[in-house]
């Protein structure tokens, strides 16, 4: 299950991050807010695993303002001992940039997260033209596609090569390919030929506030794919 920001606005209603995350990043806010996610997202889903719901990990994008702060690996740290979770129930999501950067301290907070015990994934992987080689250096639980390869499928063959291209890849490094934005069966279908392991979109079910998310998924298998 992935913790998706949303602002319940006075006027405009409910609006999702991808309105305003960019103003929250020119003015530093991104901080305070993601800091405030990533917390409540632990403590949500250790909450959910007291009530006994232990079928998912709870994923959290870490945005790359929070990537530069010194100490993120010790607010990781702090908002999951304070939340009582286990670190094997957060998995953190980076984007495919910070991988481009390659830094060694990038490694090193990826390799201290990961010895930790939380999971780590790279978000939207293939937007970017990052050397799949690379992939073979990094400590990862799993490569999320980026959704343009599943939005004229099956007709690109372009799209399905080099989605085959990192499946094949992410399975001979033992590193589970998920299909992002999946909304048909047709698409679903699509991504099981290539090989990938898991799919997370609207087919699955939209974001829902987490009273009705832990309903569905008492309700509803398939709301763990997604």
């Amino acid at each position: 299950a992935e913790a998706l920001l949303r602002w319940q606005h006075p006027d405009h209603g409910l609006i999702s991050a991808a309105k305003f995350i960019q103003l929250a990043e020119e003015t530093g806010l991104i901080l305070p807010i993601g800091e405030w996610v990533l917390r409540e997202a632990c403590r949500q889903a250790s909450a959910w695993s007291r009530e006994g719901y232990e079928g998912f990990r709870v994923s959290v994008n870490i945005s790359n303002m929070q990537i530069q702060r010194a100490d993120l690996f010790g607010l990781v740290r702090s908002a999951v001992v304070e939340s009582g979770l286990q670190p094997n129930r957060l998995e953190l999501e980076f984007s495919e940039k910070f991988i481009m950067r390659g830094t060694e301290l990038n490694f090193e907070v990826l390799a201290r997260l990961k010895a930790f015990g939380v999971g780590i994934a790279i978000d939207s992987f293939g937007a970017e033209n990052t050397s799949l080689s690379s992939l073979q250096q990094l400590p990862l639980d799993r490569l999320k596609l980026n959704r343009k390869f599943f939005e004229d499928t099956p007709d690109n063959s372009a799209n399905r090569t080099i989605v085959d291209a990192i499946s094949s890849l992410g399975d001979k490094f033992g590193i589970p390919v998920a299909a992002v934005g999946i909304e048909t069966e047709e698409q679903t279908r699509f991504a099981r030929e290539i090989g990938c392991d898991s799919g997370q979109g609207f087919l699955y079910g939209e974001a829902l506030p987490p009273e009705q998310f832990v309903e569905k998924f008492k309700n509803n298998s398939t709301i763990g794919k997604s």
